[in-house]
């Protein structure tokens, strides 16, 4: 019998994809050590999406690079669960990982200039990488190549075969490492904020590109972002991060108009302010993340928190049942009040 986390939707009885919980990551030893990252959990099912939001210093990276054993020394998990096709990556050996990286978990980062290499050829990179992953030949690896760049509509995908890095633009530089993503044939797609460094129109499409891709191939896709919008309009769920910290997790739409967590509603309050464009309209969050948490006796976001009282201050609120999901705070179900 298998369960499911609070603000999850009913799994009917199937285990999940991916379970994250109560994963912690730390940073140092001894009394440098700090708190990176603190009980995060959700999960996603095979087919279906979830969008990880927060701002920059939220822990979204780092909980991602955590799935496949990236984290970067010394940054470490030191507690919780990260199951995955029954088997805990948390736990797992270097060797296991690197069987689970790019054939059952393919990752796609923000910066496709710096995941390609500047002295070959893109298709010939591509075609490596389903050697790496297939026992298949060059020739057949070319052919396949090929077929992988139609697929992610990369116009003249013959001619931009034999195209160096530095003469594609970013949104082909990105197609090519989503491409490489998908080479292993991975259940689980992981894009951590793959449209920072694109223009609007390019963000789109490669936001378009990634939720035909969930669709066409039943992928299950984590997609991370620091935009709330971006998230709603890809994911079917969101999880919200703030300080390394789950702070509202469910049901994407309802998170976006009826947010349960007032830094959810910041969120989307702050994006629609961009959207709207209008002289002396733009809305902010005041203040900034607090890094390195060694006090979580209080909610971290009470000193940014319009809605904030004595009580935020006195005590961490848990996880509890909001409009979307669950929502981490003592004023649940009272955001939208404030003006940001």
């Amino acid at each position: 019998m298998t369960t499911h986390l609070p603000g999850q939707p009913a799994n009917n009885g199937e285990a999940p994809l991916l379970a994250v919980r109560d994963l912690a990551i730390d940073i140092g030893d001894g009394p440098a050590r700090a708190s990176l990252v603190r009980g995060v959990s959700f999960e996603i099912g095979r087919g279906e999406s979830l969008g990880l939001v927060g701002e920059s210093g939220s822990g979204k990276s780092l909980t991602c690079l955590s799935l496949g054993g990236l984290l970067p020394h010394p940054v470490r998990v030191t507690g919780g669960s990260i199951q995955f096709g029954g088997m805990d990556l948390a736990a797992a050996p270097a060797r296991q990982l690197r069987q689970v990286r790019g054939r059952r978990i393919g990752f796609v980062f923000q910066d496709p200039s710096g995941a390609l290499d500047p002295l070959f050829p893109v298709g010939r990179q591509l075609a490596e990488v389903l050697r790496r992953h297939r026992p298949i030949s060059r020739a057949q690896a070319y052919r396949q190549a090929l077929d992988l760049m139609d697929e992610l509509e990369i116009p003249r995908a013959r001619d931009r075969f034999m195209a160096h890095p530095h003469e594609l633009s970013g949104g082909m530089k990105q197609r090519i490492c989503i491409a490489m993503a998908l080479a292993g044939g991975p259940d689980l797609l992981v894009a951590d904020e793959p449209t920072t460094a694109l223009d609007v129109t390019t963000e789109r499409a490669i936001l378009t590109l990634l939720a035909r891709l969930q669709a066409d191939r039943g992928l299950a896709l984590l997609l991370v972002t620091h935009s709330l919008p971006v998230a709603a309009s890809v994911a079917g769920r969101l999880c919200v991060m703030y300080a390394g910290e789950v702070v509202e997790l469910g049901d994407a739409v309802t998170c976006l108009d009826e947010p349960g967590h007032p830094y959810t509603e910041a969120l989307a309050a702050s994006a629609r302010s961009l959207e709207a464009a209008r002289p002396g309209y733009l809305t902010g969050i005041p203040g900034t993340v607090p890094s390195r948490i060694q006090d979580v006796t209080r909610c971290l976001f009470a000193d940014r928190c319009p809605y904030a009282t004595d009580e935020c201050r006195r005590r961490h609120p848990p996880l509890a049942p909001s409009r979307g999901g669950v929502a981490a705070c003592v004023h649940i179900d009272r955001t939208r009040r404030a003006v940001w």
